[in-house]
């Protein structure tokens, strides 16, 4: 007796529908190991990576040794010879609605289609916006206007607020961070109606002024483009300012305007306010499914350019090798051979040799173990376990500062908040698992999640790169401290990742020797506040 999960009653409809066959290796399913971890797996046959479809129409039951084969690739893109033959006929011949035979049989996405896929998503969009629109205006409360206008609120078209940031001056580079949406916010607030008014008034007194020509040769003057107010533009410039450089400079021409030095001493940046992530959801572990042998090493597969021998000659990790001891001797003399480096031994592809010495098979990848104690454990129903994986999300890193010796960082993964005890051991930088150190509650500081405000500062100024390669911004950034978002931890190094609070620089920083490293919180209008030292919490069960 089992509880079926609605995946599981998809995964029956599929099957029945599929006659109970795998489309991708055209062969009968096991109905009896149907609900059994790691064998089948309903697949999306245009990726949603791709697509955002997950709808019944885009998706299949496959082995699951074929559906992680597949990727995030098309059917067709992934199957070769024999086995592609196969599967197009399985497709015309089964009794699938055309739909989903069409997807099947797609050959590859067009970058057209990669558009519709896009202008799809952009619709639901428009659609959001019109709802919220009539949410509004039906049940929010509103103080009646001194003038006595009825709409309190109102929709304005892309295109309008489009037409007034190019006239005022106000130029997008999404890849220079997210301070553009503080200037589409502006423009919006300042697309009232007496604005849209002075727009028309606008329009319609430069397209008809050379018609009063015949009254004066000369005709009317082209009238101004209408502003919120005078130097509208200037003073958002200033307070979008993404580095101290373009603030100064922005602060140089606003002293020339009429502007009083305490109106300019009190002009204060943006500063971008973040939503902390602390849902614990995600996958618990990796995808790839390895193998674990009675040790308690991990088994998986490598390429050949990455095998090496270790300090007595033989190739350093290799799995069974009395398995195939013809295959083994050759990898080995070929490593001999080249220094014991993989990267110089199997620059061309190897063929494992046959016993009269003539080539065989091509020889790929191979499996080695590996300690590998940071990870997943996989069981049966009985317990025992069967196999492992890596580690997937990562929850929260707790920070703990141990005097005279630094700061540490214990990452904590979905798969720990199920656990009856918190992981308690620290990164040590390029380290195994096993030699990390061990940590004292009465050290811990406090818990980071993604988008959680910090404050750091090290002994000399902390550069940061800009983040995407085409903004236009300079390449770094020098901060003699920073408030930064965190994102992510490395455990290979024991660093973090950070971003200014516009995300238009990015830092990875080792957190061992800083100077400070302080947890605040900010709200919804950019006002921070530091976070005294908290207690460790741990998940409900």
């Amino acid at each position: 007796m089992i509880n079926p999960t609605g995946q599981d009653i998809v995964k029956l409809k599929l099957y029945e529908e599929q006659r109970g066959e795998c489309p991708y290796s055209v062969s009968t399913m096991d109905i009896t190991r149907l609900f059994e971890y790691g064998y089948a797996e309903i697949d999306h046959i245009v990726p949603r990576s791709i697509s955002h479809n997950d709808t019944y129409a885009n998706k299949v039951l496959a082995k699951a040794t074929y559906q992680q084969k597949k990727g995030n690739c098309l059917p067709l893109e992934f199957l070769q010879g024999k086995e592609r033959d196969n599967f197009i006929v399985w497709v015309n011949n089964s009794n699938l609605r055309r739909e989903k035979k069409n997807r099947l049989l797609k050959e590859k996405i067009t970058d057209e289609e990669r558009g519709e896929f896009k202008d799809r998503a952009l619709n639901d969009t428009r659609t959001m916006s019109r709802f919220l629109l009539n949410y509004l205006n039906d049940f929010l409360l509103f103080s009646p206007f001194l003038t006595g206008r009825k709409r309190h609120v109102t929709a304005v078209n892309g295109g309008t607020t489009a037409t007034l940031r190019k006239r005022w001056g106000l130029t997008k580079i999404r890849e220079d961070g997210d301070l553009h949406h503080a200037v589409d916010a502006a423009v919006i607030a300042c697309t009232t109606q007496k604005m849209i008014n002075d727009l028309s008034r606008h329009y319609d007194h430069n397209e008809t002024r050379f018609l009063n020509a015949r009254r004066d040769p000369r005709g009317e003057k082209e009238e101004r483009f209408p502003q919120p107010y005078p130097f509208f533009r200037e003073e958002l410039m200033a307070r979008i300012a993404p580095t101290k450089t373009q603030l100064d400079i922005a602060i140089a021409q606003l002293s020339l305007l009429p502007y009083t030095q305490g109106e300019i001493a009190n002009l204060q940046p943006i500063f971008v306010s973040r939503m902390p992530r602390r849902k614990v959801g995600g996958a618990a572990h990796k995808e790839t499914i390895k193998g674990i042998t009675e040790s308690g090493e991990q088994v998986k597969k490598v390429s050949l350019v990455s095998l090496k021998l270790d300090k007595d000659g033989e190739i350093a990790g290799y799995y069974r090798p009395e398995d195939d001891v013809l295959l083994y001797d050759a990898l080995r003399e070929q490593l001999i051979k080249h220094g014991g480096k993989g990267e110089k031994a199997f620059i061309e592809d190897f063929y494992k040799p046959k016993k009269d010495g003539t080539p065989g098979p091509l020889v790929k990848s191979v499996k080695i173990t590996e300690k590998s104690t940071l990870n997943v454990l996989l069981r049966d129903p009985k317990g025992c376990v069967k196999a492992s994986a890596d580690h997937d999300s990562m929850v929260r890193v707790d920070v703990f500062h141990v005097a005279g010796d630094g700061f540490y960082l214990v990452p904590i993964y979905v798969a720990d908040t199920i656990k009856p005890e918190l992981p308690n051991r620290a990164i040590v930088a390029n380290k195994p698992y096993e030699q990390w150190k061990e940590m004292d509650n009465e050290d811990f500081i406090f818990s980071l999640y993604p988008n959680d405000l910090v404050f750091v500062k090290q002994k000399k100024p902390i550069s940061f790169n800009k983040t995407h390669k085409e903004s236009s911004l300079p390449e770094t950034e020098l901060y003699e401290d920073a408030f930064v978002y965190y994102k992510g931890t490395d455990i290979a190094v024991g660093s973090i990742s950070l971003i200014n609070h516009d995300n238009s620089y990015s830092k990875r920083l080792g957190v061992k020797t800083l100077l400070a490293l302080e947890k605040y919180q900010v709200d919804v209008l950019g006002n921070y506040s530091k976070v005294s030292r908290e207690t460790r919490q741990s998940f409900s069960r």
